[in-house]
């Protein structure tokens, strides 16, 4: 398997995942607990609900880019910056001091109340994988153009 197309299954595995994860979200939305209509801890002017549907949105929207780009130059950037807007999300809970469950799930916490204490450890494990493949990606990629340069100038 050469590296463009283990790379392609790679982001194609996270558009999986944002899938996934945006499919809960929505369910979440659609509920009726009370919780979603409470103002939004760090965005205190918009919903819990309308933050679970703002962040599925943008999950699909970014994972329909992963999984059909047919060119891999965007792919690291695009899930890096989609990456850090959870991430600095969850900095901003922390900094507040909450300690509520995390929604990042829907409301997966009220059929499964088992996977509350792995909810975040999970999701910040995705987040860090997001952002090293990301990473490795995008240095694979200026070895790659160096590389090519190096070839070049020897050649001229």
């Amino acid at each position: 398997m050469n590296m463009t197309s283990m790379r392609t299954r790679t982001f194609r595995g996270i558009s999986v995942f944002l899938c996934l994860t945006s499919a809960l979200k929505i369910v979440g939305s659609l509920g009726e607990a009370k919780v979603l209509a409470v103002a939004d801890p760090l965005v205190g002017f918009l919903t819990t609900r309308q933050i679970l549907f703002l962040a599925a949105v943008l999950e699909l929207l970014v994972a329909g880019y992963l999984w059909f780009d047919r060119f891999d130059r965007y792919r690291p950037w695009l899930t890096i910056w989609l990456a850090s807007l959870f991430v600095t999300y969850r900095v901003g809970l922390a900094a507040i001091g909450f300690h509520g469950p995390c929604s990042c799930l829907g409301n997966i916490l009220e059929w499964f109340p088992s996977l509350e204490k792995w909810v975040n450890p999970m999701m910040w494990s995705a987040l860090v994988c997001m952002l090293v493949v990301s990473a490795v990606s995008l240095w694979h990629d200026l070895m790659r153009k160096r590389v090519v340069e190096e070839s070049l100038s020897m050649i001229a």
